[in-house]
């Protein structure tokens, strides 16, 4: 009866250790536990605990996007959750084979989340990213741009006529594009009724009052 007793006494023990959840990592409850008094069984579910602080978006980008970036590109993203805020990452994988549906390729970016964790699993992210970085380079108004099948370039204004100007272009972005070559700091362009100029066509600039 005594070896019975103690018997009992440790399985007790042991389903009271057992009853104790320990996790392998920190992290926050992402799913309620049953209540007190709940009955479970053997390989139930009881919670679902994520750990945030870093945090894998996954994107898709189109066959030419995957000639222009690598692991380790710059990235930033946006959600509506937290609105005016830009979050940095980089790019870890891009995915072999294309989405059978889509028929664009996985993009695997991580992102470090702030202390006050604003990006949640599960959220939906604008995705940039930086394949290429420019310095000193002159930006051009897209409104000031002529491209069509025959030329790519801008007229600037000098000396009071219009010269053109053939152009290599960069990224665009804001309404303005970068200009490898064909500008330069400071150029005063045309940006309204370039369609009706030539090369060397005199120029009246109306200053605003």
């Amino acid at each position: 009866v005594h070896a019975r007793a103690l018997a009992s006494r440790e399985r007790a023990r042991t389903n009271l250790a057992d009853a104790r959840l320990a996790a392998p990592f920190h992290g926050e409850v992402a799913r309620r536990p049953p209540d007190p008094g709940t009955t479970i069984t053997p390989g139930m579910p009881l919670t679902r605990l994520v750990e945030i602080d870093r945090l894998r978006v996954a994107a898709q980008g189109w066959e030419q996007v995957l000639a222009l970036i690598r692991p380790g590109c710059a990235a930033s993203l946006t959600v509506e959750g937290a609105p005016g805020r830009s979050f940095r990452g980089s790019v870890v994988a891009l995915g072999p084979q294309a989405d059978a549906a889509s028929r664009q390729f996985p993009v695997e970016i991580e992102v470090k989340n702030p202390p006050d964790h604003p990006l949640k699993g599960g959220m939906v992210a604008r995705v940039e990213i930086v394949h290429k970085v420019y310095e000193d380079v002159p930006l051009l108004p897209l409104v000031a741009l002529v491209e069509d099948e025959n030329r790519i370039g801008s007229f600037v204004i000098e000396d009071g006529v219009a010269r053109w100007r053939d152009a290599v272009l960069g990224s665009r972005r804001d309404g303005r594009v970068a200009l490898l070559e064909g500008g330069s700091p400071g150029d005063r362009v045309v940006v309204l009724g370039w369609n009706r100029l030539a090369e060397g066509a005199e120029v009246h600039v109306a200053e605003d009052e």
